[in-house]
């Protein structure tokens, strides 16, 4: 579990804990990772790592989390009228792919749960935005949510392993042409 303060020293450090952690990834296997390893990257002593994380896995978590926050919230603000579902898959596509770091060690270290359990997690937002729209029975918004979040775990595998040289518009010109955004 994380538990980081609301205050510019905490998530400054939690931060810096995470940029350690994304380089030690690219080095080793996470299992192979120790916190100790990650201090010293980060210049972070295990101190506060411990006052703001209890596990390593919790500081990927935290990220995820800020960045999935982040990601709904800027596309609530920039689309007010949440018309449509492509739009959303769009704005997310877009939106994850100035991360690509974080997503590519995600899925290169077998991480692909964090992100699924961030989108679960946060799925609440998510039924909100669409459930008028679809009009699903609760039972169907989560197996809907969990289709699009597999869906897009797969694209960014895919998109990945390409060399990631697609962009969003041929992303999702492909999925309009297999129907995949429907």
């Amino acid at each position: 579990m994380y538990h980081i303060k609301n205050d510019v020293r905490a998530i400054k450090s939690a931060e810096l804990l995470y940029e350690g952690l994304i380089e030690c990834m690219k080095e080793h296997s996470f299992d192979e990772i120790s916190i100790l390893d990650v201090a010293e990257k980060s210049t972070v002593s295990r101190t506060t790592f411990y006052r703001n994380f209890d596990y390593l896995i919790d500081i990927l978590y935290w990220k995820c989390n800020e960045l999935f926050q982040q990601m709904f919230i800027g596309y609530v603000k920039e689309n007010p009228d949440l018309n449509k579902t492509d739009d959303f898959f769009r704005y997310i596509l877009q939106f994850w792919m100035q991360y690509p770091d974080i997503v590519e060690v995600f899925i290169t270290q077998g991480r692909i749960d964090i992100i699924y359990n961030i989108f679960m997690n946060n799925a609440d937002m998510v039924k909100a935005l669409i459930h008028d729209r679809l009009n699903l029975p609760p039972i169907e918004n989560r197996y809907y949510i969990a289709t699009h979040v597999g869906i897009f775990i797969g694209i960014f595998q895919t998109w990945i392993d390409g060399g990631k040289k697609e962009s969003v518009d041929d992303i999702i010109s492909f999925m309009h042409s297999t129907e995949m955004t429907k």
